[in-house]
């Protein structure tokens, strides 16, 4: 499918796309959020500024699965724009599709944010089998191999300045569509059912993600955390504490 250009109406595509990802914000488990990235996308909006860079570009089709809160069928993350197909030099959200031949196929949802070659530098690192992520390397023995691999957003590589905000919007956006194409190991809905799309149970395939990478944006990025992101942190810390505590107690009465 092609990627759709921005800017969009608000009340359009890229209110689809703004909503959808803040949603991983409000519903996502609070210690799998970073504070630096409750900080960067406080509200809505501030996802709908973050989507206005001229050369953002989204695939057509994703917008309306999204939208209608069910994951795609097999042969649409096949249709996405093929990775080696890109000739400039483009950060991206990139769905890779696994297959042995016999087993069920396998999906993983990425992102490339280098700032020195971008979507194409980490499409050569899964072609020299080079820092692979751990569930993909999993696969490698059991005969998977890399069937497509298909861009799903992407923006041309930010200057200095904007490289963190850039990578941290880019690391949501991979986080809304692991959830939004169900990309995770499991069909289990962890403790997250608002963010599980309606036809979960009939998926074509099987994911390989195994957590969010709203965990990664984290102390590096040079966001100066707000108080408000800072007391959900220690509130989550509070409660694991105690949670803890009350276990040990438990076990050592």
């Amino acid at each position: 499918m092609p990627l759709l250009p921005l800017p969009w109406d608000t009340d359009g595509a890229q209110g689809i796309l703004a909503t959808a990802a803040f949603r991983v914000l409000e519903y996502e488990l609070p210690r799998r959020v970073t504070p630096q990235m409750r900080t960067l996308f406080p509200t809505r909006e501030s996802v709908d500024e973050a989507l206005l860079m001229p050369s953002f570009a989204i695939d057509d089709a994703a917008i309306l699965y999204l939208d209608r809160n069910v994951v795609p069928p097999l042969d649409v993350l096949y249709a996405t724009t093929p990775a080696y197909s890109v000739t400039s030099k483009l950060w991206a959200v990139y769905v890779i599709i696994l297959e042995n031949g016999d087993g069920e196929p396998r999906a993983y949802t990425g992102s490339a944010t280098s700032m020195v070659g971008g979507v194409r530098k980490r499409l050569g690192d899964y072609k020299r089998m080079d820092i692979i992520t751990g569930g993909i390397r999993e696969l490698l023995p059991k005969g998977y191999e890399m069937a497509h691999m298909g861009l799903l957003a992407t923006a041309e590589i930010p200057c200095e300045v904007d490289k963190h905000s850039t990578r941290g919007l880019f690391l949501l956006l991979e986080t809304m569509f692991m959830y939004g194409f169900w990309t995770i190991r499991s069909t289990r809905d962890y403790g997250i059912p608002l963010l599980q799309p309606l036809n979960t149970h009939q998926l074509e395939y099987q994911g390989v993600n195994s957590r969010p990478a709203t965990m990664e944006f984290g102390a590096d990025t040079g966001v100066e955390v707000t108080p408000e992101a800072a007391a959900i942190t220690a509130m989550m810390l509070a409660l694991n504490t105690s949670f803890c505590a009350l276990l040990a107690s438990t076990i050592f009465m």
